[in-house]
């Protein structure tokens, strides 16, 4: 449950949440003229176990010495994996940006991340110091970036992990921009060097270039030179030499972009899987203002590869609440070839001012193959064109809302050529019963067909409820959550789970919170049955110091169905509230315990903490959208 919060009143939780989606469609080119693709995501939903959990965080931030440093700490509290269900992961980090100049810039962040391993908690941290200058003609940046293993929550990516890079970049324009502040047709010439280290290995990678651009109306050309140095133990140095070259063309009145580029080695030197002979040919299209095609055909020519890979797509906006997609792959390789294909059509539909209905369908297919296909990237697959499987899937779902009632209900399936079928029923509703009393609730059913056995189910359910008197009274609040899990001859295991709080003001100073959960939980192995009874007794008074600052004392005991064995959790806590609506606390506890059950448990672990709330309500957000979109016209 939540923890008490300062006086000043902002007490903001949440029981429950429905899903909602935002979609976006804006008229950018797929990919910019090195051919690296422009992505934009539109809209993207599973039910996967953390999107049953909470992911919430907090930023607080200074200026000083004028508005030229500022000074900032960020808090984000996850929780849920897709592999490891009812997990929890923390990510506090600092960070300090400094304009030395008006055109030069320094910027340091350090970070700390605590996750779920299969091998208990795990910490690690990550480091970023740079420096950067933008002036008339020249600029130029330099950068240290280190990352342990296991660093991020979860956006982060395998290919940064275990990973330090350091190195700069300059760019300098041989011609000056007009009045106007836009650049003249002219030439830049453009460098970088920086050095990859994997921590895990030793592996060094060392790459530098310099390429000099022309650009001149609706087209551009560059050419330069790239060299790339491996340094592996246990193996002989790699090294690829390579000239470079590229060109682009638009036809803005046709909708038309033209690209090629091409790196090739010299004197035989490309021998860095990552740089070997590669030409690159590519054609975007669009099609009055729904339409867009984009046809890419890529040559790699290596020391052990020797490939050709072609990719075609289209999407297009049919009709009104539609988006239809379409793509095809070609990967072809020494080691085997590979015709794929995927086409996608969502539908969302608005019946009225309260009933909205939404309904899709994906299907991808190897329409041929021929050996066996080594992946472009085997450390993490990306993209269809490394996904060899074959699936379906399919969604339909309805929501309803009104002033004091909301509800969604959720149907999926997908279906793999390997014989696995997922089957996922999910439903949410909440409920404004007064302007005192309200209601929530939610269920996910989750069936999991596996072609090599072990079937499994999963049943989740959660009901919340808050009684929320808006003068000085008692605050209430209540969830119930209730799983059970089967897998196909191995265990079922049921768990009950209920957290109550309340949180009452003995003056206009001091408050006094209190918390108890109880959790019982039965696992079935082999026909032995095993159950517990968990008990979470807590308390918290918190005394306002000034407006803006604050002391608390908070203890906890979590113990046995009788109470023989207990753990204990005591420490205090200093809160600041630095600007409105924003509140920080930093703590420490002396004894500490975990369990990731009981949300009042969560800074009950041994040692220091932070906490971070920030109130949001409907004049909140509707400032952040117009923020992020001056123009738009936003009613609260």
């Amino acid at each position: 449950m939540l923890d008490s919060v300062p006086m000043v009143r902002f007490l903001d939780y949440t029981l429950d949440y429905l899903t909602g989606e935002l979609l976006f469609r804006l008229p950018v080119d797929v990919s910019d003229a090195e051919f690296n693709p422009k992505v934009i995501v539109v809209d993207y939903e599973t039910s996967d176990d953390v999107e049953r959990n909470i992911t919430a965080g907090g930023r607080v931030q200074a200026q000083i010495l004028d508005d030229r440093v500022q000074i900032g700490s960020s808090f984000v509290s996850e929780g849920g994996a897709a592999d490891r269900p009812n997990s929890r992961s923390n990510q506090v980090g600092v960070d300090i940006i400094a304009d030395v100049t008006d055109r030069t810039q320094i910027r340091a962040e350090y970070a700390v991340t605590e996750n779920d391993t299969d091998n208990g908690r795990q910490t690690s941290d990550a480091i970023l110091a740079e420096i950067t200058h933008i002036g008339d003609r020249a600029s130029g940046e330099a950068f240290f970036r280190q990352e342990d293993e296991g660093f991020g929550l979860g956006q982060r990516n395998s290919n940064t992990s275990v990973t330090r890079r350091y190195g700069a970049s300059g760019r300098y324009k041989l011609s000056q921009d007009d009045e106007t502040g836009r650049e003249k047709s002219g030439q830049t010439i453009e460098a970088q060097a920086y050095r990859e280290e994997n921590l895990g290995t030793g592996a060094r990678r060392t790459t530098g270039d310099v390429e000099v651009v022309h650009r001149a109306g609706n087209y551009s050309v560059g050419g330069g030179l790239r060299v790339a140095r491996d340094e592996i133990p246990g193996l002989a140095d790699r090294e690829s030499i390579l000239a470079t070259g590229r060109a682009s063309y638009s036809l803005p009145k046709h909708g038309l972009t033209f690209q090629v580029a091409h790196e090739q080695p010299l004197g035989g030197e490309d021998e860095v899987s990552a740089f070997p002979q590669r030409t690159t040919l590519g054609v975007d299209k669009t099609f009055g203002n729904n339409i867009t095609a984009s046809v890419r055909h890529e040559f790699l020519d290596g020391l052990d590869q020797d490939s050709s890979n072609t990719t075609f797509g289209v999407s297009t906006t049919p009709w009104t609440g539609a988006a239809l997609t379409a793509s095809s792959d070609l990967l072809t390789a020494d080691s085997g070839r590979r015709l794929g294909a995927t086409v996608g059509l969502d539908q969302q539909i608005q019946i009225n001012e309260k009933w909205s209905l939404s309904a899709g369908v994906r299907n991808r297919r190897v329409l041929d193959e021929e050996g066996v296909l080594i992946d472009v990237a085997p450390d993490a697959a990306v993209s269809p064109l490394e996904v060899n499987e074959d699936f379906v899937s399919a969604y339909i779902g309805a929501g309803f809302r009104d002033e004091s009632l909301s509800a969604s209900i959720r149907g999926e399936t997908r279906q793999a050529g390997t014989g696995d079928e997922t089957y996922i029923l999910s439903s949410a509703i909440a409920r404004e019963v007064s302007e005192k009393l309200s209601l929530a609730g939610a269920s996910r059913f989750v069936v999991d067909e596996r072609d090599s056995g072990a079937d499994s189910t999963l049943l989740d359910v959660r009901l919340g409820s808050a009684w929320r008197p808006k003068d000085e009274g008692t605050v209430w609040l209540n969830r119930l959550d209730v799983s059970r899990q089967s897998i196909e001859g191995q265990s079922t295991t049921t768990k009950i789970v209920n957290n109550a709080a309340a949180n009452t003001n003995i003056s206009d100073r001091w408050q006094l919170s209190t918390n108890y959960g109880v959790k019982y939980n039965q696992t079935e192995i082999n026909g032995l049955s095993l159950d517990s009874l968990t008990h979470l007794v807590g308390a918290e008074t918190r005394f306002d110091v000034t407006e803006k600052i604050d002391l608390s004392l908070r203890a906890q005991v979590l113990a046995n169905s009788d109470f023989s064995e207990a753990q204990y959790s005591v420490g205090p806590s200093i809160g600041v509230s630095p600007v409105k609506n924003v509140w920080v606390s930093l703590g420490y506890n002396f004894e500490g315990f975990r369990d990731d059950d009981f949300q009042a448990a969560e800074f009950s672990r041994q040692g220091a903490f932070l906490r971070f709330r920030v109130k949001f309500d409907q004049n909140t957000a509707q400032g952040l959208l117009r923020s992020i979109s001056p123009s738009s016209s936003i009613e609260p």
